[in-house]
């Protein structure tokens, strides 16, 4: 995942939306035409594990990639696919040498999967981080809800107190995320749930918590209007919904 560094806002350059995508796009295809140069001389050198590594950060990025290019209006499909085809490099590489699949986090990626139609089964994941974080252990439950797949009872558990403990934006957005899964049996009409998270998306623009904790692609200040929220999206795909939203697959 490309996680952002962010400057005090005194020292925070203001730059238009249309400055950002470019300065987003460029760091993105730099990050995946570093990857593409490095990982063949990894390989050579049998240094698989920063192979796997380089082929993790190649999948992200062309996720996020294609994220940012949806939101511009343009069909995310092809960067969807080469960040496929990087993932499966990465699960066969691991699968041979024997690698730690915990050193890997893929929540985005599993989305974009269940997104593109593909189910798979939930295995590059860090559950130990999850008592540090609530929200990496939200992701982690929304796209094992997404790929079909049971919550164990430790995420069961930590779901049932991060959610118990919390009312921030986080806690909501997670809440809307289960009620929307959940649409035919909470009794309150989907549109309503698609407009409640949509409000949720546009408060992260000024949220602290997303300014700390987020990905570049999860919303926070000018990047809130450059990006889709891609687990609403999932979610929406997942439960049929074909209302208009700036979030919904429309490919």
């Amino acid at each position: 995942m490309i996680f952002w560094k962010r400057k005090s806002p005194a020292s925070e350059p203001q730059r238009t939306a249309a400055e950002e995508y470019a300065i987003l796009e460029n760091l993105y295809r730099g990050k995946i035409d570093t990857t593409l140069q490095t990982i063949p001389s990894l390989l050579d050198a049998a240094n698989y594990e920063w192979a796997a590594k380089n082929y993790a950060m190649m999948a992200d990025a062309h996720v996020e990639l294609g994220v940012l290019r949806w939101r511009g209006g343009l069909d995310p499909r092809p960067d969807f696919e080469r960040a496929t085809s990087a993932f499966d490099a990465l699960g066969e590489l691991v699968s041979d040498h024997g690698l730690p699949k915990a050193n890997h986090e893929f929540p985005i990626l599993y989305a974009m999967l269940s997104l593109s139609g593909r189910r798979t089964s939930i295995e590059f994941e860090d559950s130990a981080f999850f008592k540090e974080s609530r929200w990496p252990c939200y992701l982690s439950c929304i796209v094992h809800a997404l790929h079909d797949q049971p919550l164990d009872s430790y995420r069961d558990q930590l779901l049932d107190t991060y959610l118990g403990e919390g009312d921030e934006l986080a806690d909501r957005t997670m809440r809307t995320y289960l009620n929307l899964l959940e649409a035919h049996s909470v009794g309150v009409p989907v549109d309503a749930l698609v407009a409640e998270a949509e409000a949720n998306w546009l408060k992260r623009k000024t949220s602290r918590f997303f300014a700390d904790e987020g990905l570049l692609c999860e919303g926070h200040g000018l990047k809130n209007e450059l990006f889709v929220d891609l687990y609403l999206s999932a979610i929406l795909h997942k439960i049929g919904w074909d209302g208009e939203s700036i979030h919904r697959w429309k490919w």
